[in-house]
Protein backbone atom coordinates (compact mmCIF):
# COMPACT_ATOMS: atom_id res chain seq x y z
CA UNK A 1 0.00 0.00 0.00
CA UNK A 2 0.84 3.73 -0.19
CA UNK A 3 -0.11 6.95 -1.68
CA UNK A 4 -0.10 7.28 -5.58
CA UNK A 5 -0.96 10.68 -6.50
CA UNK A 6 -1.68 13.99 -4.54
CA UNK A 7 -3.87 17.22 -5.32
CA UNK A 8 -4.58 20.38 -3.35
CA UNK A 9 -7.90 20.88 -4.66
CA UNK A 10 -9.20 24.60 -4.31
CA UNK A 11 -12.81 24.10 -3.61
CA UNK A 12 -12.09 21.34 -0.56
CA UNK A 13 -10.66 24.36 1.18
CA UNK A 14 -7.96 22.99 3.39
CA UNK A 15 -7.74 19.41 2.75
CA UNK A 16 -5.10 17.31 1.14
CA UNK A 17 -6.72 15.02 -1.16
CA UNK A 18 -4.00 11.65 -1.82
CA UNK A 19 -5.39 8.49 -3.93
CA UNK A 20 -3.10 5.41 -2.72
CA UNK A 21 -2.83 2.26 -4.20
CA UNK A 22 -4.74 -0.06 -1.90
CA UNK A 23 -7.59 1.91 -4.03
CA UNK A 24 -9.37 4.35 -1.93
CA UNK A 25 -8.64 8.15 -1.32
CA UNK A 26 -7.74 9.33 1.58
CA UNK A 27 -8.14 13.04 2.66
CA UNK A 28 -5.83 14.88 5.56
CA UNK A 29 -6.55 18.34 7.33
CA UNK A 30 -3.45 20.72 6.44
CA UNK A 31 -3.74 22.58 9.82
CA UNK A 32 -3.48 19.10 11.72
CA UNK A 33 -2.72 16.43 9.19
CA UNK A 34 -4.70 14.35 10.52
CA UNK A 35 -6.54 11.80 8.33
CA UNK A 36 -10.13 13.08 8.47
CA UNK A 37 -11.78 10.87 5.70
CA UNK A 38 -11.28 7.99 4.06
CA UNK A 39 -13.13 7.32 0.53
CA UNK A 40 -13.36 3.82 -0.68
CA UNK A 41 -14.56 2.46 -4.23
CA UNK A 42 -12.45 1.38 -6.53
CA UNK A 43 -11.27 -1.84 -7.25
CA UNK A 44 -7.59 -1.36 -7.43
CA UNK A 45 -4.65 1.69 -7.31
CA UNK A 46 -5.76 4.93 -7.77
CA UNK A 47 -3.37 7.05 -9.65
CA UNK A 48 -5.26 10.15 -10.93
CA UNK A 49 -7.21 12.82 -9.00
CA UNK A 50 -8.46 16.03 -9.77
CA UNK A 51 -11.24 18.40 -9.49
CA UNK A 52 -14.33 20.44 -11.08
CA UNK A 53 -17.43 21.97 -10.38
CA UNK A 54 -17.87 20.36 -6.98
CA UNK A 55 -16.59 17.24 -7.81
CA UNK A 56 -13.85 14.92 -6.77
CA UNK A 57 -12.67 12.99 -10.25
CA UNK A 58 -10.31 9.75 -9.95
CA UNK A 59 -9.00 7.40 -12.21
CA UNK A 60 -7.86 4.45 -11.15
CA UNK A 61 -6.17 0.65 -12.41
CA UNK A 62 -9.54 -1.06 -12.10
CA UNK A 63 -9.66 0.75 -15.62
CA UNK A 64 -12.40 3.38 -14.28
CA UNK A 65 -12.97 6.72 -13.58
CA UNK A 66 -15.56 7.86 -10.46
CA UNK A 67 -16.82 11.57 -9.40
CA UNK A 68 -17.60 12.43 -6.32
CA UNK A 69 -19.77 14.86 -4.62
CA UNK A 70 -17.82 16.98 -2.53
CA UNK A 71 -20.62 17.70 -0.67
CA UNK A 72 -21.65 14.46 0.48
CA UNK A 73 -18.49 12.62 -0.38
CA UNK A 74 -20.65 9.71 -2.20
CA UNK A 75 -19.83 8.13 -5.67
CA UNK A 76 -22.44 9.98 -7.97
CA UNK A 77 -20.90 7.79 -11.11
CA UNK A 78 -18.50 5.67 -12.47
CA UNK A 79 -17.38 5.92 -15.74
CA UNK A 80 -16.37 2.49 -18.00
CA UNK A 81 -15.70 3.66 -20.95
CA UNK A 82 -12.16 2.77 -20.93
CA UNK A 83 -10.59 -0.76 -21.65
CA UNK A 84 -7.44 -0.77 -19.23
CA UNK A 85 -5.61 1.45 -16.57
CA UNK A 86 -7.19 5.53 -16.35
CA UNK A 87 -3.29 6.35 -15.87
CA UNK A 88 -4.22 10.43 -16.04
CA UNK A 89 -6.87 13.00 -15.71
CA UNK A 90 -6.90 16.81 -16.79
CA UNK A 91 -9.33 19.74 -16.77
CA UNK A 92 -10.12 22.01 -19.71
CA UNK A 93 -8.99 25.88 -18.33
CA UNK A 94 -12.94 26.29 -17.75
CA UNK A 95 -13.55 23.44 -16.02
CA UNK A 96 -16.09 21.71 -18.09
CA UNK A 97 -13.78 19.11 -20.59
CA UNK A 98 -12.47 16.15 -18.75
CA UNK A 99 -9.65 14.60 -20.24
CA UNK A 100 -8.84 11.10 -19.54
CA UNK A 101 -5.37 8.86 -20.52
CA UNK A 102 -5.25 5.52 -20.85
CA UNK A 103 -3.20 2.57 -21.18
CA UNK A 104 -5.72 1.15 -24.00
CA UNK A 105 -3.99 3.68 -26.24
CA UNK A 106 -6.64 6.70 -26.06
CA UNK A 107 -7.84 10.19 -24.53
CA UNK A 108 -11.23 10.42 -24.21
CA UNK A 109 -12.86 13.69 -23.39
CA UNK A 110 -15.72 14.16 -21.28
CA UNK A 111 -18.14 16.87 -20.68
CA UNK A 112 -18.44 17.58 -17.24
CA UNK A 113 -22.30 18.37 -16.93
CA UNK A 114 -23.31 15.19 -18.36
CA UNK A 115 -20.32 13.05 -17.99
CA UNK A 116 -21.06 11.88 -21.48
CA UNK A 117 -17.48 11.03 -23.43
CA UNK A 118 -17.75 13.24 -26.53
CA UNK A 119 -14.77 12.52 -28.27
CA UNK A 120 -11.81 10.01 -28.50
CA UNK A 121 -8.39 11.10 -29.79
CA UNK A 122 -6.42 7.50 -30.50
CA UNK A 123 -3.11 7.35 -29.95
CA UNK A 124 -0.46 4.87 -31.32
CA UNK A 125 0.49 3.71 -27.45
CA UNK A 126 -0.21 3.37 -23.87
CA UNK A 127 -1.35 7.19 -22.74
CA UNK A 128 0.47 7.74 -19.66
CA UNK A 129 0.46 11.40 -18.97
CA UNK A 130 -1.58 14.65 -20.76
CA UNK A 131 -1.38 18.59 -19.89
CA UNK A 132 -3.80 20.57 -21.26
CA UNK A 133 -3.34 24.35 -22.31
CA UNK A 134 -5.92 26.49 -24.03
CA UNK A 135 -7.29 23.97 -26.38
CA UNK A 136 -3.89 22.01 -27.06
CA UNK A 137 -3.32 18.93 -24.74
CA UNK A 138 0.10 17.37 -24.73
CA UNK A 139 -0.25 13.52 -24.68
CA UNK A 140 3.23 11.07 -22.73
CA UNK A 141 3.11 7.49 -24.51
CA UNK A 142 4.98 4.53 -23.97
CA UNK A 143 7.78 4.63 -26.04
CA UNK A 144 8.71 8.34 -25.43
CA UNK A 145 6.40 10.63 -27.98
CA UNK A 146 4.88 13.09 -27.12
CA UNK A 147 1.92 14.06 -28.88
CA UNK A 148 0.21 17.46 -29.73
CA UNK A 149 -3.89 17.63 -30.29
CA UNK A 150 -6.18 20.45 -30.80
CA UNK A 151 -8.50 18.84 -28.27
CA UNK A 152 -11.36 20.73 -29.59
CA UNK A 153 -11.56 19.66 -33.00
CA UNK A 154 -9.34 16.11 -32.35
CA UNK A 155 -6.72 17.22 -34.59
CA UNK A 156 -3.27 16.41 -33.97
CA UNK A 157 -1.16 18.64 -34.91
CA UNK A 158 2.32 17.47 -34.48
CA UNK A 159 4.81 14.89 -32.24
CA UNK A 160 7.65 15.99 -30.49
CA UNK A 161 10.63 13.70 -29.81
CA UNK A 162 11.18 12.50 -26.19
CA UNK A 163 12.48 10.57 -24.14
CA UNK A 164 12.89 6.73 -25.37
CA UNK A 165 10.90 5.64 -22.04
CA UNK A 166 7.44 5.91 -20.95
CA UNK A 167 6.93 9.84 -20.45
CA UNK A 168 5.06 9.67 -17.03
CA UNK A 169 4.52 13.55 -16.39
CA UNK A 170 5.29 17.00 -17.84
CA UNK A 171 4.66 20.54 -17.27
CA UNK A 172 4.96 23.65 -19.38
CA UNK A 173 7.26 26.31 -17.66
CA UNK A 174 8.20 29.95 -19.31
CA UNK A 175 6.43 28.89 -22.40
CA UNK A 176 8.74 25.45 -22.41
CA UNK A 177 7.53 21.94 -22.18
CA UNK A 178 9.30 19.86 -19.45
CA UNK A 179 9.20 16.32 -19.31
Amino acid sequence: TGVQTCAFPILCGDLLIAGSYDGTIRMWNTATWACVRTLDGHGEAIVSVVTAGGKLISGSLDNTIKIWSTTTWTCERTLTDHTNTVFALGLTPDGRKLLSSSDDMTVKIWDTTSWVCERTLQCDRAVWSLLVSGSTVFIGQDGGELDVFNWETGEKVGTLAGPTDVVRSFALSGGKLCS
